[in-house]
């Protein structure tokens, strides 16, 4: 005979794989812990999402937002994770690119922080392990893009059509753009706050013509391109634009 879930025997399976899962983001994890712990993430996010399709259809909105809020920290812990593994296999790029997913899978979670214990903790862990395993960014590059407004996800109308609003949650869902299409990029430009930190400096060159990685500050087997310009300058090399979002639905 089968047992029935209840809303309080989810809850507390959450909140062990949550404890389990963050154990596992300190850096001296053995990392085939941390790769095992990222495949059950995995298959965490994916339970909550069910459970919160059911209370969608059942129309249980608070239980809505609190499994999407769920499976939202569940996904930004397994990204810290995968950000640490990429670290330690020499994949540095990567690994920052995962640590900004953790940041903003925690932005969307934080959605409903008065429901949740612990946050704070947590995005003070991001925080300092940001400062102790990235560099300290001063600039970012940020593209200037010329795009359609696209139609919202929730009802699937022009964006501005309807009375949802990009950014708020509603039953589980958080309103966004989509069917968005580019046009053109009109400019790019280096800045201090962009909105999308992966898109960061990768290469400088130095004084003896070679190029430079940013992060490692490894020098690179890699001439500076001559540009026929006498003046003393630096090259660099950026990333200009992502393209994937996150799966925070």
């Amino acid at each position: 005979m089968s047992k029935t879930i209840t809303f309080e025997d989810i809850v507390e399976k959450f909140n062990i794989s949550l404890e389990e899962a963050l154990n596992m983001t300190i850096f001296v994890r053995d990392i085939e812990l941390q790769k095992a712990q990222v495949s059950t993430l995995t298959t965490q996010v994916e339970e909550i999402r069910q459970y919160k399709c059911q209370a969608m259809k059942r129309r249980e909105e608070e239980r809505a937002n609190l499994f999407f809020a769920f499976h939202n920290l569940l996904n930004s812990v397994k990204s810290c994770i995968e950000s640490i593994i990429c670290l330690k296999e020499n994949e540095h790029q990567k690994g920052w690119s995962k640590f900004v997913d953790a940041e903003e899978f925690l932005d969307y979670a934080a959605l409903q922080k008065e429901k949740l214990v612990g946050l704070e903790g947590y995005h003070q862990h991001l925080i300092h392990m940001e400062k102790c395993l990235f560099p300290q960014w001063k600039i970012f590059n940020s593209p200037g893009i010329v795009e359609t407004i696209g139609d919202c996800n929730i009802c699937n109308v022009q964006y501005g059509k309807c009375d949802h609003i990009e950014g708020l949650l509603y039953s589980g869902i958080v309103c966004q753009r989509i069917n968005r299409k580019f046009i053109r990029v009109d400019h790019s430009a280096l800045v201090e706050k962009p909105k999308d930190r992966r898109c960061i400096i990768t290469k400088i060159s130095t004084d003896n013509g070679y190029m430079k990685d940013y992060m490692t500050l490894k020098m690179l087997d890699e001439k500076v391109k001559n540009d026929g310009n006498e003046e003393k300058h630096m090259n660099m090399e950026c990333i200009l634009m992502t393209t994937t979002s996150l799966d925070i639905n």
